[in-house]
């Protein structure tokens, strides 16, 4: 168990700072609202696509490196619950990210799909 716990701390400070980024960047790109005289449908898709890619995803990786960090710094004997709900976070995470590639996967052969069938049918 210890070498797992061991092994649980070093990728928590790799998944704290992947997640403050993410967080970071969430916010860089909701103040673009602010810097705008107007706010137009595509600040609403950019937020909407912000929030899927960078809080969420930060979201999770911020709540496993804290529940390795309550594992870490459990005095008990048996620190499986805290390590248990880290692993709950990790998956959920990769639930997230193998969602993201999904939806990526089919905007990208969806839009190959329509440019080739433009491109057959002539259309300028």
């Amino acid at each position: 168990m210890h070498i797992l716990i061991e092994a649980f701390e070093s990728n928590r400070r790799w998944t704290l700072f992947a997640a403050t980024v993410l967080l970071i960047g969430f916010g860089v790109t909701c103040s673009s609202l602010f810097t705008s005289s107007h706010i137009t449908t595509q600040h609403f898709l950019t937020i909407a696509f912000s929030v899927f890619t960078n809080l969420l995803p930060g979201y999770f990786l911020f709540r496993y490196s804290s529940a390795v960090t309550a594992a870490v710094n459990d005095d008990s004997d048996d620190p499986a619950e805290k390590l248990e709900k880290a692993c709950l976070c990790q998956a959920r995470y990769f639930q997230l990210v193998g969602i993201m590639y999904a939806i990526i996967l089919v905007l990208i052969v969806g839009g190959a799909v329509l440019g080739i069938g433009i491109g057959a049918s002539g259309i300028h």
